[in-house]
């Protein structure tokens, strides 16, 4: 039994260390990327949405992939990717 609570503690503290590397891992990368980030309002009616945008800094036009957010919102590292 003893055996079987340390397995599960040693388990909780690796996961709990894994998530705060990743979590910094967007941070940094977001920081150093060299695209234009921003937060824009899109209104509609009476209702307001904040959406994130990120593009290139060039004069002519670029593609565009739309990223939606996952269950947990839009976490760095998701930002980190657009």
């Amino acid at each position: 039994m003893k055996g079987a609570i340390f397995v599960c503690s040693c388990a909780l503290l690796l996961q709990s260390l894994l998530a705060q590397e990743y979590k910094d891992f967007g941070r940094d990368r977001l920081n150093s990327s060299p695209r234009h980030a921003e937060w824009v309002d899109i209104k509609m009616g009476d209702r307001t949405i904040k959406a994130f945008v990120v593009y290139p800094e060039r004069k002519d036009k670029a593609p565009a992939v739309l990223v939606v957010q996952e269950i947990f919102g839009l976490t760095d590292w998701l930002r980190s990717m657009c």
